[in-house]
């Protein structure tokens, strides 16, 4: 598994990864920016706002720290949500140049269309955004256990960034009722890969990187387990 994750790293200067990985970044940035203004558009309402009894902050000094703090807290909380939801969108480009590289004399995997690929990140990604915010509960109801908040964002990420990853990549060869069976067959492999893909947004810089390499590296899971796929 952690070969898997050696060789989609050593991929990244692949030229169809710096394509996706420009594409998918600026899409993510105009997803984060426009929830930030949203927020800020709807602090403006507020008024004068008294902290701790004595700092004065405007209606617009309030929206300003609005749209900082969603800002980050949106790309620390949703980051791994919103990119793989346009990683999925690219999917294909990034299996087929690790199938042509790694693979070449292994039948090339189905092309997703374009609704099937965007209805099963859309519906992992909408789990992912729900299930990460309702975390926020116990993280605060936890924040005197430090152990706590990993866990839990370890766990929810881990399951959820598996099963996308690897339904994703298992669907192009075989057909969506079978690669749920393969998941659930090989479960404990993909939730750990799952985790790993979550370490990884969790690092800084790092993060940036994590949607392709997660991609990548799922198809070498996929490849290593098929010899027990009958």
């Amino acid at each position: 598994m952690v070969a898997a994750f050696v060789k989609a790293f050593a991929q990244l200067p692949d030229p169809t990864f710096r394509h996706v990985l420009w594409r998918s970044l600026l899409l993510s940035l105009v997803v984060f920016v426009a929830l930030a203004l949203i927020a800020g558009w709807f602090l403006q309402g507020i008024g004068t706002v008294a902290i701790f009894g004595w700092i004065l902050l405007s209606a617009t000094q309030v929206a300003s720290l609005g749209i900082l703090f969603t800002f980050f807290a949106t790309g620390w909380l949703l980051f791994p949500a919103i990119s793989s939801l346009f990683i999925g969108v690219f999917l294909d480009d990034i299996v087929e140049a690790v199938e042509r590289r790694h693979y070449p004399n292994e039948p090339p995997g189905r092309s997703l269309p374009f609704v099937a690929s965007l209805a099963v990140t859309g519906r992992f990604t909408i789990a992912l955004v729900i299930l990460n915010v309702l975390a926020l509960i116990v993280y605060a109801a936890f924040f005197w256990l430090p152990i706590v908040a990993p866990a839990v964002y370890f766990t929810i990420n881990g399951y959820l960034l598996g099963r996308e990853y690897f339904e994703l990549v298992v669907t192009r060869h075989h057909g969506p009722n079978d690669a749920r069976a393969l998941r659930r067959a090989f479960r404990g492999r993909v939730f750990m890969t799952g985790v790993l893909i979550s370490v990884l947004f969790w690092i800084p810089v790092v993060a940036f990187l994590a949607p392709l390499v997660a991609a990548a590296a799922m198809v070498h899971v996929y490849k290593d387990l098929r010899p027990q796929i009958a």
